[in-house]
């Protein structure tokens, strides 16, 4: 029993172009089916139907969870906002409940694809902190009250740990979607090795399937939630 195959990356067209190796790979498939799923869901809002549809009640539902994230952290900065962490929690969310169909990939296994994410985030926010306080965004770094003689070490402190923040978010995660796939295979492999003798395994793994899909979804969330809350930081400088 291989516990970590299904986190191999595995060319699906070998492409080399100039000298590169840009294949097409399992891990680049599931990241536009993602895609290709979450813009359908997002698309649903510019067809409202009376009667709501499948699809058109899953982003009603999405929408309002979003926007009450949004509105308790970001205030009345959060309208602006609202679509990018709708569209951000899709993508993660669908990425993740992909990730445990059968033969399939999870790339938010791979810490560069959750960095890319994260560090997408962490740019947002920079940009939008400057654009609103200009170099007044650095008073972030010294909190009021501090001692004169301690402000140096407070500040190179804060500044560290607001550049660690996207390294924390990616690795969460990553290690997260490793442990629950190893621990759902490890329970998979009991399942179909005792199934003759009982079926116990097979409803334990079940289980253990909807605890994961469950999971996928609460860590989209956890990732939203921290990103919100670093927008949060700059935008209102605590």
């Amino acid at each position: 029993m291989d516990l970590l195959n299904q986190f191999i990356v595995v060319p699906i067209f070998n492409i080399r172009f100039l000298g590169f190796d840009i294949s097409f790979t399992n891990s680049a498939l599931l990241m536009l089916m993602t895609a290709l799923s979450s813009s359908i869901i997002l698309s649903a809002r510019n067809k409202v139907n009376l009667v709501p549809n499948f699809i058109q009640s899953i982003n009603e539902i999405i929408y309002n969870f979003i926007s009450n994230l949004t509105r308790q952290y970001l205030k009345d900065e959060s309208d602006k906002y609202i679509p990018f962490f709708m569209a951000l929690f899709i993508f993660i969310a669908m990425g993740n409940l992909f990730g445990l169909l059968p033969k399939s990939f999870t790339f938010t296994s791979h810490l560069i694809s959750t960095f890319s994410l994260a560090m997408f985030v962490f740019a947002l926010s920079v940009f939008a902190g400057f654009k609103k306080h200009g170099l007044k965004l650095f008073s972030l770094f010294a909190p009021r009250g501090v001692p004169k003689l301690m402000l140096p070490l407070v500040f190179l402190i804060e500044f560290s740990l607001f550049f660690v923040k996207p390294f924390v978010m990616a690795l969460r995660l990553c290690v997260n979607m490793i442990a629950g796939h190893i621990i759902l295979k490890v329970v998979l492999h009991y399942s179909t090795t005792l199934f003759l003798i009982k079926f116990i395994p097979i409803f334990g793994y079940s289980a253990m399937l909807l605890f994961e899909c469950a999971v996928a979804i609460f860590q989209a969330y956890i990732f939203v939630l921290l990103s919100c809350i670093s927008l949060k930081d700059v935008l209102y400088l605590h």
